[in-house]
This record gives structure tokens, C-alpha cells and sequence, in this order.
């Protein structure tokens, strides 16, 4: 597409970013010394104004091309990246903002194909083998990554990357950086992991009716929620409504969800790994040896084993056959992730958002652990000539993704009787904040974190050292292998 910015949108996205950054003290004193110099009426404040610290370049034509999945074949994610035009959908409309100022600013064309993520992962080899660089960015499902590295080219050949901003997302830049090679990057020029970031829904007409101490907003404020206090609320909310004296799919119980998405939003959020990684930046398998994970993991399974009617969930790893209905009013939670929460919008009852529960009080920061999403790749026959305005155009589109279309996704997520209060607007931005990678998740979901899903929680094994163990052999060959195609990474 190649459409020309109006001088009000420009003058829009300017004024946007004035009024999205934050204030600083004047240049050369302390706080103490400009609160001095003011007085409460006329405070000098001077507002410094965060910018992508990009030149703007005339490419003089310029056309960037992007390989991404369709929207039908990753259906749990947003991975939209082009708008033909505007059309009133508010995602749609910023994404053709955005893409057009991008055009008009550097005079460039992005040029966008799209096909089944499962087609592009089959064809990347075929891709990279033709020799005539069709693509300058493939974007590859996550979990494909590690088995596409000898097909791709390090990343850091490309400049003016800020990989260690929160327009990149820091945490996938440590999770793909392998070795001295970034393989992959998940910047926030797509929604992809935005759109994917695990978060627990409550039901606000049972939240009053079990009547707790304080509001599921003021325990996460005051950093109180923890694993052992959402156990609490499950078994508070727990209730035999047809009095028959069993529990079963016709009463209310404490949460579902799929399994996977529940057992890792509670070990993520614990602050805990399945992977990680050694002084040289290569994924280690040390879950046997690490005690607070077993121990937690063996907590869960207490917890469940004590109150099995609370927790509900489908029988297969990936079921989505859920045996009790959040939107019906059949449990207190859900977990679930934001780009399925617009599904609940004929929901009769109010819900709100909150973020996993940490493994104690004493843990500084609540994580959302991610479903899989889409990252950005370099082919390994990438054109050296064409890096320098890549580089440039994926940073400017992650930097004003960041700044307008992230609080713009938020937005669209609480209106139109979604997610229907303010404070889920805090908590919204304590998720995205927290977005954390695991290896064992996802890249390498097959070998660990499915297996851990299938061998542990869906059969309530309390044999956790001996299952991580019996994984460890094949774990091992998978980072030896990593290890010697990374080494052979352009």
C-alpha cells in the first residue's frame, strides 16, 4: 500500500506522542532545587519528548517486503499487520495510520503478503534456497523457530534495533537471543504477543455474592494475590446451585480454562521457568534440579487434589471443550488472553481482568506467561544493501505501535461492554508489562511444555522429579543440536 498522511493525521500522531510521554526534572538540578525555583501555580516542567531517535530518510522508493500468517490460520492472535484502507474497525484504522505515516515519512512502500503460518514454516527452506530474496522479514510462528535456524541469518546484522526497549519486547529479545545470535525478535510492530498475553477474567456477580475482605483489584494492588490467595477465592466461589449434593458440570465451580493455558499462566506468573538459560546464553533443562519449581508444581497438585470439584478444565492438552461455561455463570474464572475476550461481549454478567497470581507476596512483579504467537525473522538470503532502511522502518513501526496502536488495542478491548470498568484498565497494563517468554513454552513446546501438561497435570502425577527426568535425555539432544546450528548462524 502507498497512501499519503494528511498534515492533521501527522499533526495528530505528533501531538499523540507529546501527550504520551511522561515529565522529567530540569536538565542539571536535583528535584529538590526545581521544586525550589516554582511555585504551585506556575510549575516549570520540562516535558522531554520520547522519540524514535530515527533520521527521516528519503528511501526514494523504497518497497519493504513482510511474509506474515493470516488471521484465519493463527486465529488466537492478532497478527494483522496491513489495512487496504480505513474502514471504522479502530485496530484496522491505526494499523493504515500508522503504515501511511510510515510511507510518507521515510517515501518508502511496505508491502505485506500473507499466508498460513503452517505454509509459510513448510516453505521457508524453499524461500531462502531460490536465491532472489522475495521477502526482507518472515514472520514464523514461534514455536518453528528453533527448527528454522539453519535457514535464517542473525539479526543483529540489522541496525538501529532497540531490542532492549519495551517497543521490542525485552523479554523475547533474551528468550530468541541464543549464543551471541538473535535469531528471532518479537517487536510490537505486530500485536501478535499483545494480543496473546495469558490474564485471569472474574465474574463481578459472584465476586460480590462470596463477599471477600477486599476487591480482586485492591489484592493485586497492594500485591497480595498470590497462588495460595486465588486457590482461596476458587474454593470461596465453589457452589452446589442444584443442591443435589454433587458437584458436576450443572453447579458453579472455581475456574476453567485450557489446561496448558492454566498450569502455565500459574508457573509463569510464580516467577518460575521451565528453561533457563547458562552464562553463554543457551537454554538449560535444570527444572529437575530446581526445587522451587518441583515444590511449586507439587504445591499446585496438593492444592487441586484437595478441592478437585473447584478446578475444571478439558481433558486433552489443547481441549477447548471446556465442562462448565464462564460466560453462562459457571465458574469465578477464566483464563484467557485478550484477543479472546471481544468473544464474551454478549456476556450477561459484568466481568474484569486481572493478572496471574505471583508465588508470594514477597515477589516484586506479576508475569503473563503468552500462548504462541508470531515473531520476526531475517532470511539468511537477505540482501546486505537493504539492511540499513530495514532496520530503520522496523523500528519506527514498533516505536508508534508502541505509542498509538498498543493503548489503541487496549482501548477497543474495554469498550463496547468488553471488559467494563476502569480498573481493568490498570490491571490491562500490569499484563502487557509482565509479558514473560519461556524456551519450554515457547519454542520448544512440544518436548517440554506440552509434556509437562500431559504427564504431570492432566494425570495429577506427583512423580514430578522422575517425569522431569525421564524428559531430560531428549531435551538434551534438542540443545546440543541448537548449539551447532547456531555456531554455523550467518
Amino acid at each position: 500500500m502507498k497512501q499519503h498522511l494528511s498534515l492533521f493525521l501527522l499533526c495528530t500522531v505528533l501531538i499523540g506522542a507529546l501527550l504520551s510521554c511522561g515529565e522529567t526534572d530540569t536538565p542539571g538540578t536535583t528535584p529538590d532545587e526545581t521544586q525550589g525555583n516554582t511555585d504551585a501555580s506556575t510549575a516549570a516542567v520540562t516535558e522531554a519528548v520520547i522519540t524514535d531517535g530515527l533520521p527521516d530518510t528519503d528511501m526514494q522508493g523504497f518497497e519493504m517486503r513482510f511474509l506474515n500468517a493470516t488471521g484465519d490460520s493463527l486465529t488466537w492472535a492478532n497478527v494483522q499487520l496491513d489495512a487496504e484502507a480505513a474502514n471504522g474497525d479502530l485496530i484496522n484504522d491505526s494499523i493504515f495510520e500508522r503504515n501511511s505515516y510510515i510511507e510518507e515519512r521515510f517515501n518508502c512502500t511496505l508491502n505485506y503478503v500473507s499466508e498460513p503460518w503452517h505454509d509459510i514454516s513448510t516453505g521457508y527452506q524453499k524461500i531462502v534456497m531460490a536465491g532472489d530474496n522475495p521477502y526482507d522479514i518472515i514472520m514464523l510462528y514461534g514455536i518453528d523457530v528453533a527448527g528454522k535456524i539453519d535457514q535464517m541469518a542473525d539479526m543483529t546484522h540489522i541496525p538501529h534495533l532497540s531490542l532492549d526497549r519495551e517497543w521490542w519486547n525485552p523479554h523475547a529479545t533474551r528468550t530468541f537471543r541464543i549464543g551471541d545470535k538473535q535469531v528471532a525478535a518479537a517487536g510490537n510492530f505486530s500485536l501478535s504477543y499483545v494480543s496473546t498475553a495469558n490474564c485471569l477474567l472474574f465474574n463481578k456477580t459472584i465476586h460480590d455474592e462470596i463477599n471477600l475482605e477486599t476487591s480482586l483489584y485492591d489484592t493485586v494492588r497492594t500485591g497480595k494475590w498470590t497462588t495460595d490467595e486465588f486457590f482461596r477465592v476458587c474454593r470461596l466461589a465453589e457452589k452446589d446451585l442444584n443442591g443435589d449434593g454433587a458437584m458436576d458440570e450443572n453447579d458453579r465451580m472455581g475456574v476453567t480454562g485450557t489446561v496448558k493455558a492454566f498450569h502455565h499462566l500459574l508457573v509463569i506468573g510464580a516467577g518460575l521457568h521451565y528453561v533457563t538459560m547458562d552464562e553463554e546464553n543457551f537454554p538449560v533443562f535444570d527444572a529437575v534440579s530446581n526445587e522451587k519449581l518441583v515444590g511449586f508444581i507439587g504445591q499446585v497438585l496438593q492444592l487441586e487434589e484437595n478441592d478437585p470439584n473447584a478446578f475444571f478444565w478439558p481433558t486433552t492438552v489443547d481441549g477447548m471443550d471446556y465442562p462448565v461455561d464462564f460466560q453462562a455463570g459457571g465458574c469465578m474464572f477464566y483464563v484467557t488472553w485478550p484477543h479472546n475476550i471481544t468473544a464474551l461481549r454478549d456476556m450477561k454478567d459484568d466481568f474484569g481482568i486481572i493478572p496471574a497470581p505471583k508465588y508470594d507476596e514477597a515477589q516484586d512483579t506479576y508475569y503473563a506467561n503468552m500462548a504462541n504467537g508470531e515473531v520476526a525473522t531475517l532470511p539468511r538470503s537477505y540482501d546486505p544493501d537493504r539492511l540499513e532502511n530495514i532496520g530503520t522502518l522496523l523500528e519506527a513501526m514498533s516505536f508508534y505501535t508502541q505509542k498509538e496502536i498498543v493503548p489503541t488495542y487496549k482501548n477497543v478491548l474495554l469498550e463496547n461492554k468488553v471488559a467494563r470498568d476502569e480498573d481493568s484498565s490498570e490491571m490491562l497494563d500490569i499484563v502487557f508489562g509482565g509479558i514473560t517468554f519461556d524456551y519450554g513454552i515457547n519454542v520448544w513446546q512440544e518436548h517440554i511444555g506440552n509434556k509437562i501438561m500431559s504427564d504431570i497435570f492432566l494425570k495429577k502425577n506427583n512423580a514430578v522429579v522422575s517425569t522431569l527426568e525421564k524428559m531430560q535425555n531428549a531435551v538434551t539432544v534438542q540443545i546440543e543440536k541448537l548449539r551447532e546450528t547456531v555456531a554455523d548462524m550467518p
